[in-house]
């Protein structure tokens, strides 16, 4: 009797933090006509899931409700799909799809080892994504059409975490290849892997502004953990000031703020740094902590 009473506490403990988790959601119809949407992964009970979230902190809706970990969404603007990974039963993460009411469930990727990250090209025909595959962690490229997977990095180093240049010539990951993670840039066309980064002990998320011009990442010095940019000069521009718990950045899609979550054993809250004035201010406070944030365009507008 003692341990189905431990079970049923546990099991309303979950609920309650699903439900606080989702509280303040108004209905679809008052979501208002945005063409903008942020995509998270959260883990508000035992597995990670997918949900999305107005760009004024509102109608904090889940997508898909799985009996298993997803994480890393990206979505593509043209059908308005979401690509992301997901733990199967087989034991590795693969590639699915499904859309913005999570009504349908696609598999991209059948393996038993790890896909990871992934992230639509800007005319939606490809997704590159990090795969353990072949031993080291590389990147591929998926193409859509012919369902053919080539790949990008043969160096055998940890290389990972892509994101694609608004104009689809580079693709900017985060590699280990001088024994911690640097931000490099990859073209496409030649093939050619160029350093950003060399200051700083790590550099991790790298999320690209919409006119390609800077790459915005979470940095660590020996003074701790910041948020900066840099272009393609690779001049820096550090945002210490209250970012120092900041994780996961996030451009908008007019490339004047910058989303990250935050956070400690108390709080979970998702912020926004406005580049202009270096100000921060809070989007919405969560119950559970927040990963992999997209904030993207979309071609159609909420229903």
């Amino acid at each position: 009797m003692g341990r189905l009473l431990s079970y049923l506490g546990l099991s309303l403990l979950c609920l309650s933090l699903l439900g606080s988790f989702l509280w303040n959601c108004p209905s679809p119809a008052a979501a208002g006509p945005l063409s903008e949407i942020i995509l998270l992964a959260a883990k508000p009970y035992r597995y990670y899931q997918l949900y999305s979230l107005r760009p004024d902190g509102k109608d904090l809706r889940p997508i898909l409700d799985v009996r298993r970990d997803c994480r890393e969404p990206n979505l593509c603007r043209q059908t308005n799909e979401i690509v992301f990974s997901m733990r199967t039963i087989e034991g590795g993460w693969n590639l699915f799809l499904t859309d913005l009411q999570g009504s349908y469930l696609r598999r991209l990727t059948d393996t038993n080892y790890d896909d990871r990250h992934p992230v639509w090209s800007p005319d939606g025909s490809q997704i590159a994504f990090e795969t353990n595959r072949w031993g080291s962690n590389e990147l591929a490229l998926l193409d859509l059409k012919t369902k053919k997977i080539s790949r990008l990095t043969h160096d055998a180093m940890v290389n990972g975490s892509p994101v694609w240049s608004p104009r689809g010539r580079h693709l900017a990951l985060v590699s280990w290849r001088r024994g911690a993670p640097h931000l490099y840039a990859y073209d496409l066309q030649s093939g050619n892997l160029r350093p950003l980064t060399k200051k700083f002990q790590a550099c991790i998320s790298p999320t690209w502004s919409p006119d390609g011009q800077y790459l915005a990442f979470r940095g660590r010095s020996y003074f701790g953990l910041f948020l900066a940019t840099i272009d393609r000069h690779r001049q820096l521009k550090l945002y210490r000031q209250g970012t120092e718990r900041a994780s996961f950045p996030a451009w908008s899609p007019n490339g004047d703020q910058i989303l990250f979550s935050e956070g400690n054993a108390t709080y979970q809250r998702l912020s926004l740094l406005d580049l202009e004035s270096g100000q921060i201010r809070t989007l919405i406070d969560l119950p559970a902590p927040a990963y992999d944030l997209v904030w993207q365009a979309k071609t159609r507008t909420w229903d």
